[in-house]
């Protein structure tokens, strides 16, 4: 059996070790999301890109551009 300190110890050692998991769990979660969330974008894009008429009548239009992973508008 732990004794008093040494429960104390392994507490403050958990909470250390679980928080530092979050974090890290947090960054890997936000990576794949923005990840994820580009591909989805850069997919919709390209099928509509591929289903708009190729006629230069609709000029006024905003398309989507990918530079380094973020898309942006033009």
């Amino acid at each position: 059996m732990l004794s008093g300190r040494q429960q104390q110890q392994q507490q403050s050692f958990n909470d250390s070790y679980t928080s530092l998991i979050l974090e890290e769990a947090e960054k890997l979660y936000n990576k794949l999301r923005t990840e994820l969330t580009n591909r989805v974008m850069a997919a919709a894009t390209a099928i509509r890109a591929s289903s708009l008429p190729s006629s230069p009548a609709n000029n006024n239009r905003q398309e989507l551009t990918h530079k380094n992973d973020v898309y942006e508008t033009e």
